[in-house]
């Protein structure tokens, strides 16, 4: 059975190009937006890796400028055989030295420092202003207060394979600190108290430590990073909105672009002997109207050739 036209619904031509551009749309709004999600944040991440990487190595050359300085100290004070202090009331004889105090023709008594002790009264110092410590240790040493902690006893294992230096971040309390360590080696001038304990130059005598304080470096590292978490998501929701505004602006413009583009489709209700077609309200009317009124064709009326022989019989014969 042949299906009534009449009871066939020709679809609109918006309906027709919202269905056409859809799914093309949508995709390419979702590709656009994948692209432009990891383009920032690889860069947000890339800059956040940097500006920590830069912090970390910050951290780490202050601490080798810390031990470098302080290896320079004991070098010179190493090099003069060490350094005598007038003996006053509040100054006390290194025990692990033998004979460590003279007295001149005066009656002053003169003590001496020697390297290990100018360091660990340095480090007081540097302790009281609360800048930073140090701390001189060895596997075997000869003060119990030299004696070497966890991180230190590993870290003096390590150097004894090879390694030139060890550090580590740590949280004690609601503080966080950066422990450095590297070896300390045996030098013709430290043989004068260690030469007993079976030290030669060129070998690892110990090591020292430096310890100070990175909770203001550490905060301010938290912060950046969220701070670079805010300008990610800022510049996302902006860049994106932005994108979503431009491309519903250029659906808009091509909607109201294909408004305007009338097109035939679906099936034509046509009269087989006068050729008129029925329009969707179920009036007929002419082919050339019809067509005038649904896409941007205009007609010209003109005979084709049987057709002006078959009118005009007459006017083709004198013609030729």
């Amino acid at each position: 059975m042949v299906k009534n036209p009449k009871d066939v619904n020709l679809p609109n031509n918006d309906t027709i190009w919202d269905l056409k551009t859809q799914n093309p749309w949508k995709l390419f709004t979702f590709n656009i937006t994948l692209v432009i999600l990891i383009f920032i944040l690889g860069i947000f991440i890339g800059l956040l890796v940097r500006n920590r990487k830069m912090i970390n190595e910050l951290t780490l050359t202050r601490a080798r400028a810390h031990f470098s300085s302080i290896v320079l100290t004991r070098r010179w004070n190493a090099n003069y055989g060490g350094v005598y202090v007038e003996k006053k009331d509040d100054v006390i004889s290194n025990p692990y030295l033998d004979n460590p105090d003279i007295e001149t023709l005066d009656g002053k008594i003169f003590t001496l420092k020697n390297p290990a002790l100018m360091t660990r009264e340095i480090s007081e110092y540097a302790r009281t202003e609360g800048l930073l410590s140090y701390h001189i240790t060895s596997l075997n040493p000869l003060n119990p207060y030299n004696k070497a902690d966890d991180f230190e006893s590993s870290a003096l294992k390590e150097f004894e394979k090879g390694e030139v230096e060890v550090y580590k971040k740590y949280k004690e309390g609601d503080n966080y600190y950066f422990k450095y360590m590297a070896p300390l080696m045996t030098e013709k001038s430290c043989l004068k108290c260690h030469a007993k304990q079976g030290y030669t130059p060129g070998s690892v005598r110990g090591g020292i430590s430096v310890k100070y304080d990175i909770t203001d470096v550490t905060n301010t590292l938290k912060s950046d990073t969220y701070l670079f978490i805010i300008m990610a998501i800022v510049t996302l929701v902006i860049l994106l909105g932005l994108i979503y505004f431009l491309i519903s602006k250029l659906m808009t413009k091509l909607n109201e672009a294909m408004q305007k583009v009338k097109t035939l489709t679906g099936l034509l209700p046509i009269c087989a002997s006068c050729k008129n077609i029925r329009n969707d309200k179920g009036y007929w009317e002419r082919m050339e109207g019809y067509i005038e009124d649904h896409s941007e064709a205009e007609f010209s009326h003109s005979l084709c050739p049987d057709c002006e022989k078959k009118l005009y019989p007459d006017d083709v014969d004198n013609d030729n």
